[in-house]
């Protein structure tokens, strides 16, 4: 609503209506890599994962 894409407030049933998909809309530059979990976060240690899913899309 900040961002000013929505007028109103959606209920969560909207929000998980329909599943999306990574490449229904392009994703600008290094956002890739924060999709795929490529980018390391200090806080998380060894306890990071990567996305390595084959059969999701």
């Amino acid at each position: 609503m900040k961002a000013r894409m929505v007028k109103r407030r959606l209920r969560w049933a909207e929000v998980f209506a329909r599943r999306r998909f990574p490449r229904e809309r392009e994703l600008p530059g290094s956002w890739w890599k924060y999709y795929w979990r490529q980018v390391k976060t200090a806080a998380l240690g060894d306890r990071q994962t990567e996305n390595n899913a084959h059969f999701a899309f």
